[in-house]
């Protein structure tokens, strides 16, 4: 099982702010989705990594945009410039242990 990231918790604060924001109930999004109650319970209080189809399966359930669901931290220019050198160091290494 992978470790809960702090980009985890944050789409999970997200996920949980737009779902107050709207008043919707884990038991009525969870009925949308392919997923339970308790799994829904899990992704809003960060006790479990969501993934990107489980992000887009709760946006639509709400009826919001997918990217309603990410954290405003995402769109930061250092944010992003922080992911663009992450990424070319995961290639890099990447690369390196293909040889």
């Amino acid at each position: 099982m992978k470790r809960i990231t702090e980009a985890d918790l944050l789409v999970s604060k997200q996920i949980k702010k737009v779902l107050l924001e709207r008043k919707q109930t884990h038991v009525f999004i969870a009925n949308q989705c392919t997923f339970t109650r308790q799994q829904l319970f899990k992704y809003v209080n960060g006790k479990d990594r969501v993934s990107f189809g489980a992000v887009k399966q709760i946006a639509d359930a709400v009826g919001c945009e997918f990217l309603d669901l990410m954290p405003p931290e995402f769109f930061t220019l250092n944010s992003l410039f922080g992911k663009v050198l992450e990424l070319q160091k995961n290639e890099v290494h990447s690369v390196n242990n293909i040889r």
